[in-house]
């Protein structure tokens, strides 16, 4: 079994960030947002993947959002 990648980040939990790794937060409107963390070879580092939409995600949004999975 392939070991996943560590993001190095934690969640709002504490809880330690892994490639593949599905979170959730809720945005400025107040609306619950979920992605899936990939790494992304074009921008050599992780990003999240929200239904075919890319978020270039940092530390902050990370540790705002909780892991789901």
């Amino acid at each position: 079994m392939e070991e996943k990648k560590s993001t190095g980040l934690h969640d709002i939990n504490g809880e330690e960030i892994f490639e593949g790794d599905t979170l959730e937060y809720n945005n400025i409107e107040g609306e619950m947002c979920r992605f899936t963390v990939k790494w992304s070879s074009y921008w050599n580092k992780f990003i999240g993947d929200a239904y075919g939409e890319i978020y270039d995600l940092s530390p902050d949004y990370f540790c705002k959002a909780e892991k789901v999975n």
